[in-house]
């Protein structure tokens, strides 16, 4: 069975660098709306599926203890621990691999995002 082009490891490989440097950034006011929605009392988790180079995560980092960002594509993630490192970031646990793969303990995450990357989750584990 073939993978379809947007589930597979390698679809934007060689483009790691641009997509970080050319995609305009979420909107502070947009991300500090979702912060002020989401706010709960001790919230400090924050899980970024299919993260790309980190513009969710990179963006919300400081705002909780723990960010773990996951996406398919390692090149993704080491321009996303690049930038990390620039930005002085040092609490972003970067993950390689499928989200809808990745086990968590319940309760262990207080704030789930994913940016512009819902086509890249397999939408058979939507409920």
């Amino acid at each position: 069975m073939n993978t379809p082009s947007n589930l597979r490891s390698d679809t934007f490989l060689g483009t790691a660098r641009a997509y970080l440097r050319y995609r305009p950034p979420y909107p502070k006011v947009l991300l500090d709306d979702l912060l002020a929605r989401a706010a709960a009392p001790g919230m400090s988790v924050l899980l970024d599926l299919a993260c790309g180079p980190g513009r969710v995560a990179l963006d919300l980092a400081t705002s909780f203890d723990r960010v773990s960002a996951i996406d398919l594509e390692l090149e993704m993630i080491e321009v996303g621990k690049q930038e990390a490192a620039h930005r002085g970031i040092g609490n972003v646990t970067w993950l390689v691999g499928r989200a809808e793969d990745l086990t968590l303990a319940p309760s262990s995450v207080d704030l789930i995002t994913i940016g512009e990357a819902f086509h890249r989750l397999g939408q058979g584990m939507i409920v």
